[in-house]
């Protein structure tokens, strides 16, 4: 698939039709943490550790992002056009249910000559299993621009005792309008 002006070209795949979401989707940067600290920044708690999703929506790594119960990882940048609203990802808490993971975007365009950004607190996560799940569909919205930069943010909250949260697989959708 073709993007804008400013974006590489995407390779797209249907990952999470099993689950019923027909979307095409391209893998993020460094979305399957197989390149260990490339493209992420991490905050306290977070690191990159051995083990995988097991849903089978990319090509079998060896890595995933370790978050325990209040790591922060934040991706660099990368291009995304004003057709690019959603992503999804792999999932897993392996700690306590009442943990939490919160999930941000943040976005950068130009708009004439002044560069703006914005940073939107899509929603959050709160499984009950400890098996990979697909996370939902995080709509990050539109830009008033062909272009933009995005960053995603995971931050895992837990209130009470730990939680173990693991991400893998985030993929960005190239179609989907909202």
């Amino acid at each position: 698939a073709l993007a804008g002006p400013l974006c590489a070209e995407r390779e797209v795949s249907q990952p999470f039709l099993p689950w019923g979401d027909s979307g095409d989707y391209f893998v993020a940067p460094n979305g399957g943490f197989e390149d260990r600290f490339a493209g992420w920044r991490f905050g306290a708690g977070a690191r990159v550790g051995s083990g995988n999703e097991r849903l089978g929506l990319v090509a079998p790594g060896l890595k995933m992002l370790r978050l325990g119960g209040s790591g922060t990882a934040t991706s660099e940048p990368f291009c995304v056009t004003d057709a690019e609203e959603s992503f999804r990802f792999a999932v897993r808490n392996a700690g306590d249910p009442s943990s939490t993971l919160d999930v941000w975007a943040d976005v950068t365009y130009v708009e004439g000559e002044t560069a703006r950004a914005t940073s939107v607190h899509l929603g959050t996560v709160q499984v009950s299993e400890t098996a990979w799940e697909p996370s939902p569909i995080f709509a990050y919205g539109r830009f008033p621009t062909k272009d933009a930069m995005l960053s995603i943010r995971f931050e895992a909250t837990s209130p009470n005792s730990p939680g173990d949260w693991r991400v893998d697989a985030v993929l960005v959708d190239p179609y989907r309008c909202c």
